[in-house]
């Protein structure tokens, strides 16, 4: 293979998967969207409310670092605020560093004046796809809106 014709190679097999990524972005964020919406929250695929200098001193697991918030998940729930975003970090101290993802959640009061009064922050369980992680960390206002009618409560088309 001449210099050029692996030159090209290089280049269609980046622009590729640069496309493929892209794709995958766009449906992940399309799927968070949605979810958002089913619990009546708010969805950002950047973290414009800056969650993550506060997220990091609080973080569950030591040695985390690096640590970036994306697809964030946010609303009001009473005098709180929620959040639920997805946490990519660095674990790991010497030989064996790697990059995690998890899905995390936190709240904090409204009037922010004590930065000590944040909930801790909880991580979904490692197993099952990031919408499962999603759906494990659902928030307790929106758990109303996703549930079912019980059989016993008349729903209001019945009464």
């Amino acid at each position: 293979m001449t210099p050029a014709g692996l030159f090209t190679l290089t280049i269609a097999v980046t622009a590729a998967s640069a496309a493929v990524d892209g794709l995958l972005q766009r449906r992940r964020s399309r799927m968070l969207r949605g979810l958002a919406a089913e619990w009546r929250l708010n969805y950002s695929a950047a973290d414009p409310l800056h969650i993550a200098s506060k997220v990091a001193s609080h973080f569950p697991i030591p040695g985390a670092a690096n640590l970036r918030v994306k697809d964030l998940i946010y609303g009001s729930e009473r005098e709180r605020y929620r959040y639920v975003f997805t946490a990519e970090f660095t674990a790991g101290v010497v030989r064996t560093k790697c990059r995690l993802t998890r899905v995390a959640t936190f709240s904090e009061p409204r009037d922010r004046d004590d930065p000590d009064a944040m909930s801790p922050i909880i991580l979904a369980p490692k197993s099952g796809t990031l919408l499962e992680q999603y759906q494990h960390l659902v928030p307790a206002s929106a758990r109303k809106a996703v549930e079912p009618p019980s059989v016993d409560q008349p729903t209001p088309a019945s009464v």
